[in-house]
């Protein structure tokens, strides 16, 4: 582990450069939390496609069965 010397940060000998006082550092925090942050517009096609796709699936399921009966009898 090394030591930052102007922040007093303990830090990983990989990174090479203290990741508090490397001046990229805070460009790569905001992309990481916006690439982390869904959008509202995201979240909303999630949400619809969880709304259709189960009773979709359950239809499914219950055709599925229905031909089975029928193929069976």
């Amino acid at each position: 582990m090394k030591h930052c010397d102007k922040c007093g940060t303990f830090y990983n000998d990989a990174l090479g450069q203290c990741p508090k006082c490397f001046p990229a550092a805070e460009m790569l925090e905001s992309a990481e939390d916006s690439a982390q942050k869904p959008t509202r517009q995201t979240l909303k096609k999630q949400w619809i496609a969880i709304l259709v796709g189960i009773p979709a699936m359950i239809l499914l399921y219950y055709i599925i069965i229905g031909l089975l009966k029928l193929v069976a009898s």
